[in-house]
């Protein structure tokens, strides 16, 4: 059976984050699903990941390939699963890593905001996100996969299942339900690396 691979942007903010529930020692089992931040927009389904105090999605959500000739970037709508919802607005687009920062705007409803990890996840952590099901049953309900790390590459983790179109922007959680990466990328139907998530360097 081919194994196809991912890649995750790894995180390293540290500081404790409002709203997470974090559980040190053994693995938790937490549903994310009614977490999830879920975007609509222009041109595209995607997510998004809330972390200490700020929102975060892939540049290339903020800024399709088609607009960025132009680099008109563009806001989305927000919601959850659990009913939550609101708008955000870009604020920063990366050019060096397909990372973004987005603002919230027009709404009293926040997100859950979760603690980054301090570190890169090793060979064979498990990691989680939510994703769209593209099956013709599920008509694009969330649902939480889950994948194992193969190794980073440059600060970016790969791992070995490819995660489906519009989880871009999403949280990966590891077992201590700490983020350790925004998705953003793969070569999908290669059977190569699939999938990034978005990272930050270590001490920003």
């Amino acid at each position: 059976m081919k194994v196809l691979s991912a890649v995750v942007l790894a995180t390293s903010l540290g500081c404790a984050a409002r709203g997470a529930t974090i559980t040190a020692g053994l693995p938790t089992e937490t549903d994310f699903v009614p977490y999830a931040m879920q975007l609509a927009g222009l041109v595209s389904l995607s997510s998004a990941c809330p972390i200490k105090k700020d929102v975060y999605t892939a540049s290339h959500v903020v800024l399709p390939w088609m607009e960025a000739a132009t680099f008109q970037e563009l806001g989305y709508s927000w919601s959850t699963p659990s009913g939550l919802r609101g708008y955000l607005n870009p604020l920063s687009t990366g050019t060096h890593r397909d990372l973004s920062t987005m603002e919230l705007a027009m709404s009293n409803d926040l997100p859950k905001f979760w603690k980054a990890a301090a570190a890169l996840p090793s060979e064979g952590d498990r990691v989680r996100w939510v994703e769209y099901d593209e099956s013709p049953e599920a008509q694009l309900a969330p649902v939480q996969r889950e994948a194992h790390v193969l190794r980073t590459i440059g600060g970016y983790v790969q791992f070995d299942v490819e995660p489906a179109a519009g989880s871009s922007g999403g949280c990966l959680w590891n077992d201590s339900d700490e983020v350790v990466g925004v998705v953003v990328w793969g070569w999908g139907n290669t059977g190569l690396a699939v999938l990034t998530a978005g990272y930050w360097f270590y001490g920003e």
